[in-house]
């Protein structure tokens, strides 16, 4: 103490003291005395908690692999007594060298038990309504389908029209509506057919795409041939034009938001000037590297001064 006096503590107040600090927390609020046994209880808990979900996922495989395999039967028939179109017959056919067996129809009266009978008796009845009605749906679908079809056939040495996609790329585009572009080119004669819906054409030799065409995308030519050609271009191999540009007609900019962007009026190779499309410059040039551009100006006096570009090719 202040004055010098010594205090002593009693037994008694010792074993107070003692059973204090034995407890979880002690008389000092918020202190924890025996933090190993709660680290212990702690780990122990966890321990039961990982047990419990290993158990919990054991009797989940174990009612899995109970689980009766009532159609694997079923499907294993389905599959084995299917058509498969590459090989051109049934896998069970591929196995054992002969067609699968069929359910055969049920004779009245041949079961001696009058329940089995009746249930063999109620399975045809289902499997005839069952093929009615396939048969049905088939020929809905078939008459559905015929409404938008023809009966469009032709002769060798007829003059036709091809039907294909102008449209070299995205970012060049011949014409702002599309549906108002050409869809058919040629025309050109039939040279063969190739089965009942397929015809071989004589294309030019520029055109680098098979010359067999299904015969929806045919249309006859009516009258003289040499009077309607319609020019066909190199054609990549998703039947879509390849064009070149072979002139730049005019010039203009155009603001595109904030920006100032010049533009060129491109002349297309085997299409009219009245095709010509305005093309962004930079994307004229990145689409078409190898072509060179080459300033064709005319100046006189008193007339506004006219330039026009002239694109030359790399042979």
């Amino acid at each position: 103490m202040a004055d010098g006096t010594r205090l002593r503590a009693l037994d008694d107040g010792l074993k107070v003291l003692q059973e204090s600090h034995k407890q979880m927390q002690d008389s000092h609020a918020q202190m924890v005395v025996d933090q190993k046994e709660l680290r212990a209880d702690i780990n122990l808990i966890a321990t039961s908690m990982e047990d419990q979900k290993k158990t919990l996922n054991n009797l989940l495989v174990q009612m899995s692999h109970a689980i009766p395999k009532t159609t694997t039967g079923e499907s294993e028939f389905w599959y084995n007594t299917s058509y498969q179109t590459s090989a051109q017959m049934t896998p069970f056919e591929v196995v054992y060298g002969r067609p699968p067996p069929t359910i055969s129809r049920y004779v009245k009266d041949t079961s001696g038990n009058a329940l089995v009978d009746a249930q063999l008796l109620q399975r045809d009845e289902v499997l005839s309504l069952l093929k009615t009605n396939l048969l049905k749906a088939q020929h809905r679908m078939k008459l559905a389908a015929d409404k938008t079809r023809r009966d469009l056939q032709f002769q060798v040495g007829d003059w036709v029209y091809v039907k294909l996609q102008p449209y070299r790329q995205g970012s060049l585009r011949l014409q702002i509506h599309y549906k108002l572009g050409r869809r058919y080119f040629g025309p050109y004669p039939v040279l063969a057919r190739v089965g009942p819906v397929a015809y071989k054409l004589a294309l030019p030799d520029s055109a680098k795409i098979h010359n067999v065409f299904h015969v929806s995308l045919l249309r006859k030519c009516n009258g003289i041939p040499e009077q309607q050609i319609t020019p066909l271009e190199l054609v990549n191999h998703s039947s879509t034009m390849v064009l070149q540009p072979v002139a730049i007609l005019d010039t203009r900019s155009i603001h595109r938001g904030e920006q100032l962007v010049e533009q060129f009026l491109a002349q297309w190779r085997g299409l009219p000037s009245e095709a010509a499309t305005w093309e962004d410059k930079a994307t004229l040039l990145a689409s078409f590297p190898s072509v060179h551009l080459e300033d064709k100006v005319i100046v006189k006096e008193g007339v506004m001064l006219w330039i026009h570009y002239k694109i030359k090719t790399h042979p």
